[in-house]
Parts: structure tokens; C-alpha cells; sequence
């Protein structure tokens, strides 16, 4: 499954960062770590592709299913 560009581009560029001051058992590599078995995760259960939705406004979001 491929995360769309912009959507990597927040998680890595604002997201990401922020964990580098938490506590050590919190930092980026958890975050790393925990992005990754959630793409695993919804891989396995929405057959590997990534879900959207068209919004109100005319434009494609992505959607998180809930399991």
C-alpha cells in the first residue's frame, strides 16, 4: 500500500518531529514504529487499498476505517 505524497509529506515533515521531545520511550522511532503497523493493519482489512472519500466540497480525502 502506497501513502499518498501528500499525506507522507505532513506525517514526516510535521507529525514525526514533534515526537523528538517526548519521553524516550515516546520518541520518533515509536511514532515510526506505530505508523507502520497501522499500515499493516489497514492493508490486511481493506484489501490494500488506501480508502476515500469524494467530501461536500468537491475534493478527495482519505478516510481511516474503523475496526
Amino acid at each position: 500500500m502506497t501513502i499518498p505524497e501528500t499525506l507522507e509529506k505532513y506525517l514526516y515533515g510535521e507529525i514525526v518531529p514533534r515526537y523528538a521531545a517526548f519521553d524516550a520511550a515516546h520518541r520518533e522511532d515509536h511514532a515510526l514504529t506505530v505508523m507502520e503497523q497501522s499500515m499493516k493493519l489497514l492493508a490486511d482489512r481493506s484489501g490494500g487499498g488506501w480508502p476515500t472519500i469524494l467530501n461536500r466540497s468537491g475534493r478527495w480525502r482519505w478516510i481511516l476505517p474503523c475496526f
